[in-house]
């Protein structure tokens, strides 16, 4: 059965090819391709290399990456994570699961108890 929480993504025709899928930690300070925060030296982080009109690299911190596999099972979009999310929050009237919630990291379950705070907010304006 499928999570109400899923966040929804549609996709067109054109798919990536992974060709490598790491769990480093920072050897040098890295950016999140999903928040543009910094991944310091130790912090562990997930590069994911892959094909799309010629090869890149995608790097993920773990804050975003834990959003991603709770609520992204469908599929996403790189960098496109904290914007999917914050549609979502807002189509759904901030009405999230907490199971789903608890599932997230510290820093990731702060984001978006901020999100849904601000949508209760404006609902009551």
């Amino acid at each position: 059965m499928e999570c109400a929480c899923t966040v929804g993504v549609d996709f067109n025709e054109d798919h990536v090819k992974l060709n490598i899928i790491t769990t480093p930690f920072a050897r040098r300070v890295e950016i999140c391709n999903e928040c543009d925060r910094d991944i310091h030296v130790g912090e562990d982080y997930r590069k994911e290399i892959f094909e799309h009109h010629g090869r890149s690299i995608h790097r993920t911190c773990e804050d975003c990456l834990s959003v991603r596999e709770v609520f992204f099972s469908d599929g996403w979009y790189y960098g496109h994570i904290c914007e999917l999310m914050n549609n979502f929050i807002s189509e759904c009237d901030g009405d999230l699961s907490i199971r789903c919630i608890r599932e997230l990291t510290k820093t990731a379950r702060d984001r978006v108890l901020d999100e849904v705070e601000r949508i209760y907010e404006r609902s009551y304006e």
